[in-house]
């Protein structure tokens, strides 16, 4: 997207904030007596309302109270409230025009109420057609875009959330048209298509005016608020490509040893002008003592011993001599020069015909053999090893291929010899540096089901989308590998059903994104969603015959909810009763997720509280001896110490998965339904389950982590 493009997209985001922000706090204080300085009316004022709305009000004022329970006063909980709705407003909108550009929904909203997929709507629904008949125009428009967010919501929940107030705090249909308008202007066709656009729309929402102000008033972020915007910063798409290709490109690019076609689609990747890749260790059926010795020397000596000269007509003798003496090298670079001669030992199947190369290697072969000896040998290290170790493993010294080869054998393992040693001089010209062999350890190939990217402060996903074009070729090579694809040809004995489950496998497995911002993720969610679509797309697939995605692994670092009164009547029914007590002190650690991220270490702060409680029951389980303590500030504090209660304990199995209990807890309630309470308990629980998730994403390990990380000075709170 080129710098004009994106100024008229700004200009587009800066005039539908002003107007959605304008329209929804219209909404709130004329419909529902909510103003802006934070005063909300009587009920009493409020009899204009129907029932429905009144219940409706009443939801506005249990969101706001939950977001005060967050730490804001009631003027700021009204500000963030008006923002969240507008933001979300605006996303769907976006949302609607890049799922028509790509024909996964009919036209919605490209030309408002004369939209093709409204008029079908209106046909298909005969209830919501009377109320167009009806002169009611708006509010037939606003069911279907209600209607339309419903059926998206099992795939992209976090964008289109039953109990986001978005579906009921609606614009009006005169400002709404204006919001189309700059949308679907002409200067704008083309940007619809890139799923990279609601990352743009989620950096130019919040106003340069209201960044400029918040470095006035403060050197460093105030809140977790500040924190976001002021660094929301679209990191350029080469930065994405060279951070992607050297972590997870470079890792499968070793994994399979070379041989991928990242080599081609990853422009940035590093690599070398003579790389090597290193075999799993092989191993001899019956290793001999005197292989078993120089195998370990080989392995893992770290002495400076050379490698001697490979002799002619002498290669029993120095088989022999250098598998009884022990050989130590500074690392497995200096190792190279022999491996070759102890694959000739080792007795496994293999013979020349099996070798892919053969024909090159013959070429090669017979050019050493009729060379000058003494004559440098040209050509990558790997392809010269590889040659060597073909003849080797087919001779055994039995076939005489190896003697054939005589000469073009000594001169390769002497070759390799000169090169080995010429990596451990200081004083060679960089030119001649950069042309030494680069010895790439053994790296063994994962089923790609099992690689974890996570980008820890993921924004609008672009490191991710990215990630998302490598993984599908990952996938493709694995599964036309014999051995490495069976278990994905076992679960998708076809190539077409394989190909379906791709962007599915991709989002549920692969991708985990964590941001401080909550409208972060959902613009995260939405273009992961998008790529997804793409894919199935590019396949050919019909919308019907689409998998659904039902799972994305984006969450938002954000505190457990603020409530006390609904957190100490979930805390005390848990049995026993130190579960309540560590579920409130995980509780009380994420008070600082929105503002530190991922570098909060909230795993660790569980587990310091699981081994104090533990600490406690030793001591508390162990007979005591009774003495008069000499003061009275020992007794108090012991009592402190003992904060934990610890009844029902009766065995010290419990504390071995006393983590997983607080976290099957802390799920448990996340999936509790409203249970009579209302909204109230719903929110609560929504809140606890991001702030779980965010926990669950803490705990796993991951392959590849990889961001770009926030340039500006941490919040007040967090330092």
């Amino acid at each position: 997207m080129d710098k004009s493009l994106r100024n008229t997209l700004r200009n587009v985001v800066t005039q539908s904030r002003k107007i959605l922000e304008e329209a929804i706090s219209q909404a709130l204080q004329g419909s529902f007596g909510i103003h802006n300085n934070g005063e909300i009316e009587s009920i009493n004022a409020m009899s204009h309302l129907s029932p429905e709305d009144q219940a409706f009000r009443e939801q506005l004022i249990v969101h706001l109270r939950h977001i005060e329970a967050g730490g804001f006063k009631t003027k700021e909980a009204v500000a963030q409230l008006i923002r969240e709705v507008a933001f979300t407003h605006l996303n769907r909108l976006c949302a609607y025009k890049m799922m028509e550009t790509r024909g996964l929904i009919r036209e919605a909203v490209s030309r408002g109420v004369k939209s093709q997929g409204f008029l079908f709507y209106l046909a298909e629904h005969p209830i919501i057609a009377k109320l167009w008949n009806d002169g009611e125009q708006a509010e037939a428009y606003k069911r279907f875009l209600e209607w339309l967010g419903s059926t998206l919501s099992q795939e992209i929940g976090i964008l289109f959330s039953s109990t986001d107030p978005a579906n009921r705090l609606f614009p009006s249909q005169k400002m709404l048209e204006q919001v189309l308008d700059l949308i679907n202007s002409t200067e704008l066709k083309d940007i619809w298509v890139e799923d990279e656009a609601v990352g743009w729309v989620y950096q130019y929402f919040t106003p340069k005016e209201l960044r400029d102000q918040a470095r006035k008033e403060s050197r460093t972020p105030r809140n977790s608020y500040e924190l976001a915007f002021r660094n929301q910063f679209f990191t350029p798409r080469y930065v994405v490509e060279f951070l992607v290709d050297n972590t997870l490109g470079q890792m499968w690019y070793e994994m399979r040893q070379g041989n991928t076609a990242l080599k081609e689609k990853c422009r940035y990747l590093v690599r070398r002008y003579d790389e090597v890749f290193l075999a799993e260790r092989e191993k001899a059926d019956k290793p001999s003592a005197s292989q078993t010795q120089a195998d370990a020397a080989f392995f893992f000596g770290e002495t400076d011993q050379e490698i001697p000269p490979f002799e002619i007509g002498n290669e029993k003798h120095w088989l022999e001599q250098t598998a009884e003496k022990t050989y130590s090298f500074r690392s497995e670079t200096d190792a190279a020069a022999m491996r070759l001669h102890y694959f000739a030992l080792l007795n496994r199947p293999f013979t020349w015909r099996e070798d892919p190369r053969q024909e090159e290697w013959r070429v090669l072969l017979t050019d050493l053999n009729q060379g000058d000896p003494q004559q440098p040998v040209e050509g990558k290290t790997q392809d010269l090893w590889d040659c060597a170790l073909a003849v080797a493993r087919a001779d055994r010294f039995t076939e005489g291929l190896f003697s054939a080869n005589l000469v073009a054998i000594a001169r390769i393992a002497n070759e390799l010899r000169r090169r080995v040693l010429q990596m451990r001089q200081t004083d060679l010209p960089q030119a001649e540096m950069l042309k030494l062999p680069v010895f790439i350890p053994f790296r063994k190939a994962k089923d790609p089901r099992d690689l974890k990217i996570l980008d820890p402060a993921c924004g609008s996903g672009h490191f991710l989308l990215y990630c998302f074009d490598l993984l599908e070729v990952i996938y493709r090579e694995t599964y036309a590998d014999e051995e490495l694809g069976q278990n994905l040809r076992t679960f998708y004995p076809t190539p077409e059903d394989f190909r379906k489950a791709v962007p599915g496998l991709i989002l549920a497995h692969n991708l985990h994104g964590i941001d401080i911002d909550f409208r972060a993720t959902q613009i995260a969610a939405l273009a992961l969603w998008l790529r997804a679509q793409r894919s199935y797309q590019e396949q050919g697939l019909k919308r019907e015959k689409r998998p659904a995605i039902t799972r994305t692994n984006i969450v938002c670092a954000e505190p457990m909810p603020g409530e006390k009164e609904l957190l100490d009547e979930f805390a005390a029914g848990l049995q026993p009763p130190v579960l309540g007590q560590l579920v409130k002190a995980v509780f009380e650690k994420m008070k600082l997720a929105s503002e530190a991220g991922s570098l909060l270490k909230i795993e660790e702060e569980l587990k310091d509280a699981v081994q104090a409680a533990k600490k406690q029951w030793d001591w508390e389980s162990k007979p005591k001896v009774e003495q008069l303590k000499l003061f009275a500030w020992d007794r108090q504090l012991e009592a402190e110490q003992l904060r934990f209660d610890l009844r029902g304990i009766s065995d010290e199995e419990f504390w071995n998965e006393a983590e997983n209990h607080v976290l099957a807890a802390l799920r448990e309630y996340a999936n509790q339904a409203t249970d009579g309470k209302g909204l109230a308990r719903r929110l609560f629980c929504e809140d606890a389950a991001r702030g779980f998730a965010y926990i669950d994403l803490c705990h796993r390990y991951y392959d590849v982590v990889l961001m770009n990380p926030p340039f500006g000075a941490a919040s007040v709170e967090s330092q």
